[in-house]
């Protein structure tokens, strides 16, 4: 799995592993249907051999059938744990959660198979937000916990935290408080990380098959195709006619982390040759 991950999973079928138990399997299968890739396997044993040879794109784990050799993997594939809803696998949910699992699917409550099949093909997205974290981490690291906390939440799900007071009760402090941590921390303000935010969304949307910047428009909640280029211009220095063509992953992320920069944050880039 790339660093960056790979283009929106409309360019070819999600590659899965999953470990599931029949009452699970079945209808995971039916979510997944034919557009994308599973190969079953039965037990954590046969699991650890698989990821021993290769890194599929996404595993999907009952999470009482998983152990704590999984954590391991986190690193090079991205995995989701799907469960009933009892005792016992929200206690193993719990203890997972603890160690830096993520993604919960709870079967008969949010494993509807469109808002399932979204997640599982938004994950790429995930991984850009995984790569500009690495790259803010020294300046992140100087900030109070609950609001580098808050800012990973903006860049993960951008559509949840999407303003300033949304923000600032997520990171549990006053405005003032925040702007004023932000600019110790050497890092621009908030309205340009939900800014930087959406932009990294718009980017793996746009690295689509016959994307349309209108469709991305709408589905980030833009108020116009205008208003969603202006803020691709502003961030990374390019169009969107061209930003999935000419910008790499690496180099767009690295637009982005030097964006947040304070000395660049009001800078608009040369777009590269």
């Amino acid at each position: 799995m790339s660093l960056c991950g790979e283009p929106p999973h409309e360019c070819r079928p999600v590659d899965i592993v999953a470990l599931l138990p029949d009452r699970l399997m079945h209808p995971f299968r039916a979510v997944v249907r034919t557009a994308h890739t599973v190969r079953a396997v039965r037990h954590l044993r046969e699991l650890e051999a698989v990821l021993s040879e290769r890194a599929p794109d996404i595993v999907v784990v009952d999470p009482q059938l998983a152990g704590p050799e999984l954590d391991r993997h986190r690193t090079t594939t991205h995995i989701v744990l799907y469960t009933t809803v009892s005792a016992d696998a929200l206690k193993a949910c719990h203890a997972m959660g603890t160690r830096g699992y993520r993604h919960v699917v709870l079967f008969g409550v949010d494993d509807e198979p469109v808002a399932f099949r979204a997640l599982l093909e938004a994950l790429p997205a995930d991984a850009l937000a995984d790569s500009l974290l690495a790259l803010l981490r020294d300046r992140l690291q100087r900030l109070p916990e609950s609001l580098a906390e808050a800012l990973e939440a903006v860049f993960r799900t951008p559509s949840v935290i999407d303003c300033v007071e949304r923000l600032a009760s997520k990171a549990s402090m006053p405005r003032r408080t925040m702007y004023d941590a932000l600019e110790r921390a050497g890092l621009a303000t908030p309205a340009h990380h939900l800014g930087a935010a959406r932009v990294l969304r718009a980017y793996h949307y746009l690295r689509a098959p016959g994307a349309r910047v209108r469709d991305v428009a709408v589905k980030l909640r833009y108020p116009s195709p205008d208003a969603l280029a202006s803020s691709i211009r502003s961030v990374t220095g390019f169009l969107p006619s061209s930003l999935a063509d000419k910008l790499e992953c690496d180099d767009f992320v690295g637009r982005i982390a030097t964006y947040l920069q304070p000395s660049a944050a009001n800078v608009v880039m040369t777009p590269a040759d």
